[in-house]
């Protein structure tokens, strides 16, 4: 499991690309994903979508990232850029849910407290219907 970027040094990864064994959904920019050797897969199509709309514009984002709370995992960003102070969180389908939306708000604010990072949240449309607004928001975020 790769360290908390918040409490202890990163670990040195390899930034040769390794194809993933698995090809993309039908609408993806590229025939495959790629991701840098060591780096875990993402967690969900919406994630690796979003992964390809900045490759090419920005450094890939770090993925699942550990954020660590009393000694222990307390969460598990979707994507980040560690040397940025940015995290990006993906919203599917079971975060619609209503009793899902005080969860991921008192969770995005622990997770704020813990690292002092600055959070972008985004849905499939914004992902997928609307990529090129997402991405100006990410890449301005990004620069600030």
């Amino acid at each position: 499991m790769p360290k908390p970027m918040s409490t202890v040094a990163r670990t040195a990864r390899t930034t040769a690309p390794v194809v993933i064994s698995r090809p993309c959904a039908a609408n993806c920019n590229e025939g495959e994903a790629v991701r840098p050797a060591g780096a875990p897969p993402t967690g969900s199509e919406l994630e690796t979508r979003f992964v390809q709309l900045v490759r090419g514009t920005l450094p890939d984002p770090e993925r699942q990232v550990p954020v660590m709370k009393d000694g222990r995992v307390f969460a598990l960003l979707d994507l980040a850029w560690p040397s940025r102070r940015l995290f990006v969180e993906l919203d599917g389908k079971w975060h619609d849910d209503p009793e899902a939306r005080p969860y991921d708000r008192d969770r995005q604010n622990e997770v704020v407290t813990l690292t002092g990072w600055r959070p972008l949240r985004y849905e499939w449309a914004d992902v997928v219907h609307r990529p090129r607004t997402t991405l100006r928001k990410i890449e301005a975020a990004y620069l600030a």
